[in-house]
């Protein structure tokens, strides 16, 4: 399976400047975006397309592709002023979760009122121990721990 990720800061500039081009080329299976900053049209024969744009105009937001139907497809973490960034879709699958996320910052000394925060990146400690997690982002400005992240989704996987 191939998946690829990519922060296309704007999609409508992005689509403008050979995205389509890009995908044609690439072919992945599965293909993650972030920072959309707003739904644009997008003819993709042979993807399906799963969208979440932040509330805000030109803002954030999360877009993913992927050439199979997933069982399920969630859009955020529930909890609403995180949520209407749309930062995170999580697709289901029989034996994985493909999860798409967009975090501005992963600084482990943010506020408790941040997506990034400590606080919020342990909440949760069940997950289904026989599925796998396939990971895709960014984050500006900080390192991103891998090993860390399923940590903060394990609420969308009980």
């Amino acid at each position: 399976m191939k998946i690829v990720s990519w922060n296309v800061n704007g999609l409508a500039r992005c689509r403008r400047n050979g995205f389509l081009k890009f995908l044609a080329d690439a072919k992945p299976d599965v293909l993650c975006c972030q920072e959309i900053k707003g739904e644009c049209p997008l003819n993709v024969p042979g993807y399906l397309l799963f969208w979440n744009p932040a509330k805000r105009t030109n803002y954030s937001g999360t877009l993913v592709l992927s050439r199979r139907q997933p069982l399920s497809c969630q859009y955020g973490l529930g909890i609403d002023k995180f949520d209407e960034e749309g930062r995170l879709i999580t697709l289901e699958y029989k034996d994985y979760f493909i999860v798409n996320v967009y975090a501005p910052n992963l600084n482990p000394h943010s506020t408790p009122d941040r997506l990034d925060s400590p606080s919020f990146s342990t909440a949760g400690t069940n997950r289904r121990p026989t599925v796998s997690i396939k990971w895709s982002g960014s984050g500006k400005g900080a390192a991103v721990r891998f090993a860390e992240i399923p940590c903060w989704l394990t609420r969308r996987l009980r």
